[in-house]
């Protein structure tokens, strides 16, 4: 295995592992049945544009990369 593919799956594992940090913290303060101030829901948003990212950006291929496979 290349050393460009070895360094893909580490940056890949952080990526994951900040989105599910961000799932975490969105979990943790999301309460469905609260009135949420303009401030907390920029926080929940933050939160989610973070987990959206960091999960698809392992996925993505382009520039010459090889994409990874989900069971990876």
């Amino acid at each position: 295995m290349s050393s460009y593919v070895s360094s893909r799956y580490v940056y890949s594992s952080w990526d994951i592992q900040q989105a599910l940090s961000a799932l975490t913290f969105l979990m943790d303060e999301y309460e469905p049945n609260e009135v949420c101030s303009r401030l907390n829901v920029r926080k929940l948003k933050c939160f989610e544009n973070t987990l959206i990212i960091s999960l698809c950006r392992p996925f993505k291929t382009g520039r010459g990369r090889a994409s990874l496979e989900l069971e990876k």
